[in-house]
């Protein structure tokens, strides 16, 4: 007797029990894809920055410039920061090339520090979100010398 009253008591405790952690595991799923995602947009992002900044900074120069090197020059702010935005549009497209998981106004900025010679660009950016209300901004950066090609035998 005591038996059926007990089997009786427990019916349905565990359809409760899987309404009640479904969601919970859902969300702890849908967290760990995020996670995912955004260290993706975040090695997108510092390889974005990686290749813009090598693009501006090896900027080939001219024939003559390379012949004379007394008349060399660095890059202007302007021509560094339209040969890191074409390196970045290059590297964009390869890499995400329908903006999946970075996403945002990406913006891209070089600028000379530390330096005449010396080159940084950031890489800035939202990654993609599957968990609402979430918004991971990306950051990178990159930095090198800018590079001045001259002949053999000279410094």
């Amino acid at each position: 007797m005591w038996i059926g009253l007990v089997r009786r008591g427990e019916r349905g405790a565990s359809a409760v029990e899987y309404a009640l952690l479904t969601p919970a595991f859902l969300l702890l799923t849908f967290l760990i894809i995020q996670a995912g995602m955004y260290y993706y947009a975040r090695s997108v992002a510092q390889s974005v920055a990686e290749d813009s900044s090598r693009a501006a900074r090896s900027a080939q120069l001219t024939a003559s410039a390379i012949n004379d090197p007394a008349a060399q020059q660095l890059p202007s702010q302007s021509e560094l920061q339209t040969l890191a935005q074409a390196g970045a549009d290059r590297s964009i497209a390869a890499l995400d090339p329908n903006h999946s998981f970075l996403r945002g106004p990406i913006t891209v900025r070089a600028s000379v520090v530390g330096g005449y010679n010396q080159l940084m660009v950031t890489v800035e950016g939202t990654s993609a979100n599957l968990v609402p209300f979430l918004h991971m901004r990306v950051r990178a950066q990159s930095s090198g010398p800018i590079e001045i090609f001259k002949n053999p035998g000279t410094n």
